[in-house]
C-alpha cells in the first residue's frame, strides 16, 4: 500500500513527506517486515512512538532501529519521533511528565533525532 501511495503522493506533491512505521517502542520484527517488503524505499521518514514508563533506554532502542534502517538503505531515512509522552492523574502529575519529557527529548536529541513534532501529555 504504501508504494502507492508514495507514488501517488510525490505525483501530485513532491514536497511532502512521506513518513511510515508510527510504531509504539521500536518493535524491530515489525519494522524488518515492512522494510523486507520494500516500505523503506517508499517513505522519507521512518516514525516511532517511543511511549515508555522510562525514558531511559529510548536512545539504545533508536540506535538499533538506525542500524536495521542502514542494513536495507545506505542513505539512512532519517527516524521522526512525532509522538510521546506519559500517562500520571496523580496531584504531581504534571511536574513528573515535565521531567520525563525533558529526559525523553534528551535522550532523542542524543540519538540524533531531529523531529519531535507532537507530544502528548495526560
Amino acid at each position: 500500500m504504501i508504494e502507492h501511495v508514495y507514488a501517488r503522493i510525490k505525483e501530485v506533491r513532491p514536497d511532502v513527506k512521506v513518513l511510515g512505521g508510527a510504531a509504539v517502542l521500536q518493535p524491530i520484527p515489525y519494522f524488518r517486515g515492512i522494510f523486507d517488503h520494500g516500505g523503506l524505499a517508499n517513505m522519507d521518514a521512518v516514525v516511532i512512538h517511543p511511549y515508555r514508563g522510562n525514558p531511559e533506554g529510548v536512545e539504545q532502542d533508536v540506535n538499533d532501529l538506525q542500524k536495521l534502517i542502514h542494513t536495507y538503505d545506505n542513505h539512512s531515512n532519517p527516524i521522526w519521533a512525532t509522538e510521546t509522552g506519559l500517562i500520571d492523574p496523580s496531584p504531581d502529575g504534571r511536574e513528573h511528565i515535565a521531567r520525563y519529557l525533558v529526559r525523553q527529548y534528551t535522550l532523542l536529541l542524543s540519538s540524533g533525532r531531529r523531529k519531535n513534532l507532537l507530544v502528548s501529555a495526560s
